[in-house]
């Protein structure tokens, strides 16, 4: 459950959507409400307790997600990252989803939109071109070494509630320290 009593949505790139008037129940004066429009495929999706300030989606199962391939880190493989975000870039479907390479180096981390290279805000993972700000729907990590695999990247996504491809902080954490890892193996002798 989340923060309103109500059961958390599922990840925005699932396929699921809340039924037609689906009620929560809430601590919150007023939860987030779905229902049908009159409209075949429109969404009314009414986020606040003034029905003027609802949004309509159309054909929410056809929006594109935006995906961040975040590559680069701090480690020598820096450059190995890149090629591989490159490489999962020429795979990934461009119908469905809108993806964009984020280079992080150190406290530099940019987004490769197009032609120009532009700064990610770190406060929500996100980042405004010329044609508005764009806010990422998921971080696919292709970082080798620091900070994608020690945990920090994953901490990272966990507070801003961004969803990641990779383990969670205290199994890349775990993984990455190979001495911490062999000592916390040993308490299972039996493996």
């Amino acid at each position: 459950n989340n923060d309103y009593g109500r059961p958390s949505m599922p990840a925005p790139w699932a396929s699921a959507i809340p039924a037609p008037g689906a009620k929560w129940t809430s601590r919150h004066p007023c939860p987030p409400t779905w229902s049908s429009s009159s409209t075949a495929g429109d969404i009314i999706a009414t986020l606040t307790c003034n029905p003027e300030n609802s949004i309509r989606i159309t054909d929410i199962k056809d929006m594109k997600r935006t995906i961040a391939i975040v590559a680069g880190g701090d480690s020598s493989e820096h450059d190995v990252s890149l090629r591989s975000a490159e490489s999962i870039l020429s795979f990934m479907d461009m119908e469905k989803y809108d993806c964009h390479v984020v280079e992080i180096k150190g406290k530099d981390w940019h987004v490769h939109y197009g032609t120009e290279l532009l700064p990610v805000h770190r406060d929500d993972f996100s980042f405004t071109a010329a044609d508005g700000p764009h806010h990422f729907d998921f971080a696919y990590i292709t970082i080798h070494g620091t900070p994608g695999e020690n945990g920090i990247l994953q901490g990272y996504f966990d507070l801003i509630g961004m969803p990641y491809s990779t383990s969670d902080v205290l199994v890349e954490a775990l993984t990455f320290n190979k001495f911490s890892l062999n000592r916390f193996l040993q308490s299972f002798p039996d493996i």
